[in-house]
């Protein structure tokens, strides 16, 4: 059954869901990210090529080391699996959507393989609808492939559970919660609806299951969302069809990403580029988010 919240009650929650938007900001602003030279290539023999946007997961929130991040655990993950090299491009800002995504002058390269899309937590917190979601979504997805070509698989992930991560009052945590599930219930439909699209769950967040040391831990959070979002692309580059956990209805369906929406973000996102890839500003996360 299709979760859907009343546009009424999204419009009588903005005003809450835009007081969290504001202390998410700060909260991301003030935050650690990776201190040292980025690097966008595993080296190896006939490399795959990749691309992210995304917001916390590709900035590298509350880790140190580029190495730690989302996406570059995927692409690790990748060339391990693959026996190869590993080659990926990173659109990015803490507040990244789709809308803002669309802004860029360039998201993928020419010829990027993969896409992953790791969006939607500002999404939530501007109280974006589904509907709005899902079309900002097929905005992005046909650019990225009109970038890179028509065979670019996309891997959509899905909007972490951010009312675990931080002390939410119960209200607001409900809301979220409730909003959280409507954009992930559309991003699902979405990639049941296109070849070559799929959507991938973020991973449950069993505390009772991770050792003391990892518990609520920002670097967990990269790790197991990158072991979650990994196999999803792998299968793609192999040309092994999906599994039903992530499966879009049509045959052969592959892997992308997910896309924010609505305007009042902060200013343009960050733009990060491996080497070879076409030209973009590249400014950090933490400068990004101010």
């Amino acid at each position: 059954m299709r979760l859907t919240i009343p546009t009424s009650l999204i419009r009588l929650a903005k005003p809450l869901l835009r007081v969290h938007l504001g202390l998410y900001r700060r909260e991301v602003a003030s935050a650690p990210y990776p201190v040292d030279e980025p690097e966008y290539e595993v080296a190896g023999t006939d490399p795959d090529r990749l691309a992210f946007i995304g917001s916390i997961a590709v900035s590298g929130f509350g880790v140190l080391r580029h190495g730690m991040k989302t996406s570059s655990q995927v692409a690790q993950r990748v060339a391990a699996a693959r026996l190869r090299g590993c080659t990926w491009s990173e659109v990015t800002s803490p507040t990244l959507t789709a809308s803002n995504t669309m802004r860029e002058k360039t998201l993928v390269p020419q010829g990027t393989r993969a896409a992953v899309i790791l969006l939607g937590i500002t999404d939530v917190l501007l109280g974006t609808a589904p509907c709005e979601w899902a079309r900002d979504l097929d905005a992005v997805v046909e650019r990225i492939r009109d970038e890179s070509g028509v065979e670019t698989a996309i891997v959509l992930a899905g909007v972490p559970p951010m009312t675990e991560f931080r002390a939410i009052p119960p209200v607001a945590a409900r809301l979220l919660t409730r909003q959280i599930d409507a954009l992930n219930t559309a991003t699902a439909a979405f990639a049941c609806d296109r070849a070559g699209v799929t959507y991938v769950p973020f991973p449950v967040w069993d505390v009772g299951a991770l050792f003391i040391q990892d518990a609520l831990s920002w670097a967990t959070m990269h790790r197991l969302w990158a072991k979650a979002i990994a196999p999803a692309v792998i299968e793609h580059l192999e040309g092994a069809p999906a599994t039903a956990a992530t499966t879009g209805a049509s045959a052969g369906a592959s892997t992308v990403r997910s896309a924010g929406g609505s305007t009042g973000a902060s200013a343009g996102a960050s733009t990060v580029r491996s080497a070879g890839a076409p030209a973009g500003a590249s400014v950090s996360a933490r400068a990004a988010a101010r």
